[in-house]
């Protein structure tokens, strides 16, 4: 494995740590999410993606369903982390996200990427071509058995549902980022976003409301844009905002929330 495969690879686990810090009831971490974290990564998953800010949207998600909305991410100053902005739905079994990604190794140039899981510590990501500078269209969508990952328009990547987020166990979607290294900056944009349930026809404009963050980084609505800031600073603990409807749905114990 390359080191920049190495280095992007924690995109994966960071997810999942903020699943565990989402899913009170569920996986029973909260706060501790690294246990959960360790159990399902591989060893250069652990101690990385510490910090986390994200979008959290409901379904029901379940055999059709899909996500999409306008990315950007500006150029990156020289640094170790690999700045990232991405979408992606998560669940007890595994998970896909993909979004836009600067890399070391690729000299901070501006593509796509994919990444996917299982609990069982499968975890892959995959790089695509070179970028223009700018916004572009992430869409992942659930069809036919297939999850499918499309940048403006383009069908780029897909994998068998089954083997990642099988029909029925209905995932949370998730959108934001994370940062791997303390003192390291977050940054980056969404908007338009979009979400098809299955009892949609088609994909939908939403307003996510539910926001989790953790390690001092975070996403805040600034017009018609999400605008993710801040740095890593460190074992900041989680905030919740707006989630505590969304979670007491689920079964959450969700008396720290607002």
């Amino acid at each position: 494995m390359s080191g920049e495969t190495r280095l992007g690879m924690y995109i994966v686990g960071s997810i999942v740590i903020v699943l565990g810090l989402l899913t009170y009831g569920a996986f029973t971490f909260f706060t501790k999410a690294v246990p959960y974290l360790n159990s399902i990564a591989t060893p250069a998953f652990n101690r990385n993606g510490d910090a986390n800010t994200n979008l959290y949207v409901e379904g029901p998600f379940v055999r059709e369903y899909a996500a999409a909305a306008v990315m950007e991410l500006p150029p990156a100053p020289q640094q170790r982390d690999s700045p990232s902005v991405q979408l992606g739905f998560f669940g007890t079994s595994g998970g896909i996200q993909g979004g836009l990604i600067r890399t070391p190794g690729n000299k901070f140039r501006l593509r796509a990427f994919v990444a996917y899981g299982t609990a069982a510590g499968q975890n892959r990501i995959r790089y695509f071509d070179r970028l223009n500078e700018g916004p572009h269209a992430v869409e992942i969508r659930v069809h036919d058995g297939k999850l499918m990952f499309f940048v403006d328009g383009r069908h780029l990547f897909e994998v068998p549902q089954s083997a990642y987020v099988p029909p029925g166990t209905n995932p949370w979607l998730a959108l934001g980022t994370a940062v791997k290294y303390r003192h390291a900056r977050a940054y980056g944009t969404i908007s338009d976003i979009r979400v098809r349930r299955d009892t949609d026809v088609a994909l939908l404009s939403y307003q996510p409301v539910c926001i989790v963050s953790n390690g001092g980084i975070s996403i805040r609505p600034v017009r018609d844009h999400w605008v993710i800031g801040g740095w890593y600073l460190g074992n900041v603990p989680p905030t919740y905002e707006h989630c505590r409807a969304t979670f007491e749905r689920h079964g959450e114990i969700a008396n720290k929330m607002n």
